[in-house]
């Protein structure tokens, strides 16, 4: 059984903090050399950077807020998301397309409990002062287009603010 199934098996909350579950290797999809596709052009996004709460998620129509979101600390830094501690954390690789609005943002979990999936995951992410906004598609869906995960489309859909 692949990563992205036990990820499904674990819920909304665990499965969303797995980002955006979605490049892991420095040398694979996302290094340095040999870009290509979808990929080519990404880069790094530093406005992301620091720690942040889930305050709000949604998920195939559903929302969760307040205490229905838990692991809902979550820290950037400039090429890694980090969600979770212990043994039930998530690290994920992540890059941005700075160049359009909202950003596009891929993703990939990195090490997680149940091991690391470079499969990307595609979305979109904006931030406006204390607030972020990010979305992404599971592995097989097609990227989300705004900031909305209506029934039948397998996104995850979250709003963060900054912790100071």
């Amino acid at each position: 059984m692949c990563s992205s199934d036990l990820l499904n098996r674990v819920g909304l909350t665990s499965l969303s903090l797995a980002l955006l579950a979605f490049l892991s290797s420095p040398s694979g999809m996302f290094g340095d050399e040999g870009k290509t596709g979808e990929t080519a052009g990404l880069e790094a996004s530093p406005d992301l950077t620091g720690k942040w709460k889930i305050i709000s998620m949604e998920s195939d129509g559903e929302k969760k807020t307040g205490s229905e979101i838990t692991m809902a600390a979550v820290r950037f830094d400039k090429s890694k998301l980090y969600l979770g501690e212990g043994e039930f954390s998530f690290v994920m690789n992540y890059k941005t397309d700075s160049s359009k609005r909202p950003h596009s943002v891929v993703l990939s979990i990195a090490s997680s409990p149940f091991g690391a999936d470079d499969t990307p995951h595609f979305g979109l992410v904006s931030r406006s002062g204390d607030t972020m906004k990010l979305i992404y598609a599971m592995p097989g869906e097609s990227a989300p287009k705004e900031f909305k995960a209506p029934a039948g489309k397998r996104y995850r859909n979250m709003v963060l603010e900054l912790v100071k």
